[in-house]
C-alpha cells in the first residue's frame, strides 16, 4: 500500500493533477505481485500444465521402447520453453502491479490501469450500490464494486480489474490488496459520508465481507462512469 502524507492528500500518485477543491485522498494503493501472479494469472495451473506435458512426453517415450534415462532426458528440451513461459507470465503480472494505482477519495473511487494504454476510471461514490470484500488468509484480498449495471466500460477494458466472467455487466475490482480490511473500512466510511452529504439517510451502499482461504506510446484515456 502507498502511504499517504499531508502533502500527498490532494494528489494521487501517477496522476499529474491535483484533485478538485474540497476533495481529498483517503487511501491509495496497488496490487501485490504475489497475489496477482497467483490469483489473476494462475501460475500454479500453468506450472501444473507443464508438469503434465512433461509426464506425457516421458510416458510416450517409454511406450515407444526408450529406456527411462533417455526418455526423461528427452523431455528436458521442454524446460527452456516452460521457464520462458513462466517468466513472461511473471513479467506481465509485475507490469500489471507496477502500472496500477487504486485510490479512494471523499467523492469517488479511481482506478488508473493499463500497461500499453493507460486508462483512468472514475467511479463516483453515489454510483456504487454495493461492495463485496473477499479476504484471504494472509490479510490480503479484493474489493468488487457493484454499479447496478451503470458501468459504461467493456469487460476487456477493465480486465484484470474486473470480476471474472461478468461479461455483460462488468464490475470493477480493486484486486490483490495487501490489507483489504483497511481499504474496505475506509471505503465504507466514505460511502456513508457521501450518502449523508447528499441527504440520503437510507439506501447507502453496503460493504459485505467474505473470507476466503488461500490457496509505441499512447496518450492516457479517462473514463467517467
Amino acid at each position: 500500500m502507498i502511504r499517504l502524507s499531508k502533502r500527498q492528500s490532494a494528489r494521487i500518485e501517477g496522476i499529474g493533477e491535483d484533485l478538485p477543491s474540497g476533495e481529498t485522498v483517503l487511501w491509495q494503493g496497488r496490487p501485490t505481485f504475489g497475489s496477482v501472479f497467483r490469483d489473476v494469472f494462475h501460475w500454479r495451473w500453468v506450472a501444473a500444465w507443464f508438469v503434465v506435458l512433461f509426464a506425457w512426453r516421458v510416458v510416450e517415450a517409454l511406450s515407444a521402447g526408450a529406456a527411462a534415462g533417455p526418455a526423461i532426458a528427452g523431455t528436458l528440451s521442454l524446460a527452456p520453453i516452460a521457464l520462458v513461459g513462466m517468466a513472461l507470465l511473471a513479467l506481465v503480472a509485475w507490469l500489471t502491479c507496477r502500472t496500477t494505482i487504486y485510490a479512494i477519495t471523499s467523492r469517488r473511487v479511481i482506478l488508473r490501469i493499463g500497461i500499453a494504454l493507460e486508462l483512468t476510471v472514475n467511479i463516483p461514490l453515489k454510483r456504487i450500490q454495493a461492495a463485496a470484500v473477499r479476504t484471504h488468509a494472509d490479510g490480503g484480498g479484493d474489493i468488487t464494486l457493484d454499479l447496478g449495471g451503470q458501468a459504461h466500460l467493456a469487460y476487456l477494458h477493465l480486465w484484470p480489474h474486473a470480476q471474472p466472467m461478468q461479461w455483460r455487466n462488468p464490475r470493477p475490482m480493486l484486486r490483490a490488496l495487501e490489507n483489504v480490511n483497511a481499504a474496505s473500512t475506509i471505503l465504507a466510511d466514505a460511502l456513508r459520508a457521501d450518502a449523508a452529504l447528499n441527504g440520503e439517510t437510507t439506501g447507502a451502499a453496503s460493504v459485505n465481507a467474505t473470507a476466503h482461504a488461500d490457496q509505441g506510446s499512447m496518450q492516457p484515456a479517462t473514463a467517467a462512469l
